[in-house]
């Protein structure tokens, strides 16, 4: 994966809740920040893939079959809840 670097304000309050975090879990700062984004990504995705989800069951349901594009559907979704820390091996 390819890094590239940024720069931003951030209030200083938060930066140093964030440096102290780090010190004490012995990270680095740009992790605290690129987990940090990556959660509220996935946060903002919740309410798409529930949508997502509801055709999908609404289309099977009226249908009576699934189609390759509502499998594709459900296959992203599967993906999605894995990347929320699902486990549904």
């Amino acid at each position: 994966m390819t890094t590239t670097a940024i720069q931003f304000t951030c209030p200083d309050e938060l930066l140093k809740r964030i440096d102290d975090f780090c010190a004490e879990n012995y990270l680095k700062r740009s992790t605290v920040f690129c987990q940090g984004a990556n959660l509220y990504m996935l946060q903002a995705q919740i309410p798409i893939y529930l949508k997502k989800m509801a055709d999908s069951m609404e289309k099977i349901a009226a249908d009576r079959k699934i189609s390759e594009e509502t499998k594709k559907d459900i296959d992203d979704l599967y993906t999605f809840a894995q990347m929320l820390g699902g486990n549904f091996n």
